[in-house]
């Protein structure tokens, strides 16, 4: 953000980063939302977050597809995307560029 609350040693602390992620993690969209509207004057990249945010709101129902049983975290999908394209960059033709 570049605001003057910021210090290097504290990036997103000026905003509540952690507990914004919280509020994500734990179905609170509202709260997400409302922290980021706070402080879209001040920054280019809250402006541009709640957009996102707004924008994908169905997609990050990441409470609800845990109490579902299903996994949100990065880490499987990752994985996922490095095997799958693995498997592509090995077939024959490929150049691996």
């Amino acid at each position: 953000c570049g605001t003057p609350r910021r210090s290097s040693g504290n990036a997103g602390r000026c905003c509540g980063a952690r507990a914004r992620c919280d509020d994500l993690e734990e179905g609170r969209f509202a709260e997400l939302l409302a922290a980021l509207r706070a402080h879209v004057e001040e920054c280019e990249a809250f402006r541009l977050g709640l957009g996102y945010f707004e924008a994908n709101r169905e997609r990050m129902r990441y409470d609800e597809f845990r109490n579902g049983g299903l996994c949100v975290g990065l880490g499987m999908v990752e994985a996922g995307c490095k095997t799958v394209v693995g498997h592509a960059a090995s077939a024959p033709g490929c150049t691996g560029r």
